[in-house]
């Protein structure tokens, strides 16, 4: 595996084929080294996505993909969309088998 820099950027090669705990754990330490692994990476289950709308305002999308409910801890303030429901930083939140939250 090598790494080069170019200009503000940088290029990761792997020569080989890794199998698959491999090729997480260099993807993890890439994203980890930009800075780009969202808050619930430790839940491998639950699928997030950021949205923002043309007048500014984001959406966390979470989805659990998991047959038993994901147990997570809010890392923000929000109001869960589908449901009305309010959560502040450090409440738990509780996603449902096959369950959706959307956030703002």
């Amino acid at each position: 595996m090598t790494r080069n820099r170019r200009g503000s950027g940088e290029a990761w090669y792997v020569a080989t084929a890794l199998d698959q705990p491999g090729v997480d754990q260099v993807v993890g330490r890439v994203l980890t080294r930009h800075d780009l692994l969202g808050p619930y990476a430790g839940h491998p289950a639950v699928e997030t996505a950021t949205r923002v709308a043309p007048v500014g305002t984001r959406l966390l999308f979470l989805l659990n993909h998991a047959p038993r409910p994901a147990r997570l801890t809010a890392h923000a303030p929000a109001t869960d969309l589908l449901t009305g429901e309010r959560v502040d930083q450090g409440d738990p939140l509780v996603l449902d088998p096959s369950g959706v939250a959307v956030l703002q």
